[in-house]
């Protein structure tokens, strides 16, 4: 962050921005550092409840894992599967090259 004191002496009374100007430099180094400190702790802790607020995972992706959740019950429970067969499987890099292209079996109008 860039701060021009010439700017916030302007807003000053003539008088004031006089004394102001006339400040020893050490001075005016500490007012720009503590003027920095609190400006970015202000931005950090917007910034962070900015974070806290909107999520990470969209309304509509959370309702898909759901839906895919609930379907993956039912078929599981239909089929007499375990509990612990109901946890996420997860595809690996690279293992997609192992399935089965399934666009390349015939369909139902085909076999006939």
């Amino acid at each position: 962050l860039v701060f021009d004191f010439g700017i916030m002496a302007s807003v000053l009374d003539p008088k004031q921005k006089e004394e102001f100007l006339r400040l020893p430099n050490y001075v005016n180094f500490m007012v720009f550092l503590l003027t920095s400190i609190i400006v970015s702790s202000v931005l950090t802790f917007l910034w962070q409840m900015l974070d806290i607020m909107i999520p990470n995972e969209s309304s509509f992706l959370q309702l898909e894992r759901r839906r895919q959740d609930w379907q993956r019950h039912h078929l599981f429970k239909s089929t007499g599967a375990d509990e612990q067969d109901l946890a996420p499987t997860r595809l690996s890099r690279g293992s997609s090259s192992e399935h089965t292209n399934f666009r390349n079996l015939p369909d139902s109008s085909e076999l006939c």
